[in-house]
């Protein structure tokens, strides 16, 4: 006698076993770190569900499609509501504060009168001075205003600039 499917919920519920931390520990299968459950034979990971589930929507990345979804207790099994979104922005930003610091933690150790540069206000406003650029470096016009900008280029080269 085939088995009736469980709705989606009990199928998640019965994998979930909250703890003291306010976690929720995910049971079930797991694949590569990832909390997995099939979804009409399909290996789904469960953490974006969820997220879904209580958060609506995930947000959109101006640098990648599919944002990841963290954990803020770092648990590898946890699937509780207290999930972040790290867009690609976000890790970029963590890597760019964290050159900032070396950077400013070496110049502090030469000259004491560089120990602004180690501070969290200078790193977080060097940091996102330093990702607008890059972000704004790594920005390529769409095909059609490429094509105006190379018309503008072409016209100011036979015309000669003013300037030389």
């Amino acid at each position: 006698m085939p088995r009736h499917p469980e709705s989606l919920e009990i199928r998640l519920t019965r994998f979930i076993e909250p703890n003291e931390n306010g976690c929720w520990i995910w049971t079930g299968p797991i694949r590569r770190g990832s909390p997995q459950l099939k979804i009409a034979g399909e290996r789904r990971c469960v953490r974006p569900m969820m997220y879904e589930m209580l958060h609506g929507s995930r947000p959109t990345s101006n640098v990648v499609g599919r944002p990841q979804i963290k954990m803020r207790c770092s648990g590898e099994t946890c699937v509780s509501p207290h999930m972040i979104v790290a867009t690609d922005e976000d890790r970029l930003l963590t890597q760019i504060r964290q050159e900032v610091y070396l950077r400013g933690l070496a110049r502090a150790q030469v000259n004491p009168h560089c120990r602004y540069m180690i501070t969290s206000a200078y790193i977080e406003a060097e940091a996102k001075g330093q990702l607008s650029a890059r972000l704004a470096a790594q920005a390529t016009p769409s095909p059609e205003a490429q094509i105006i900008v190379d018309q503008i280029q072409r016209r100011s080269s036979a015309q000669g600039s003013p300037y030389e």
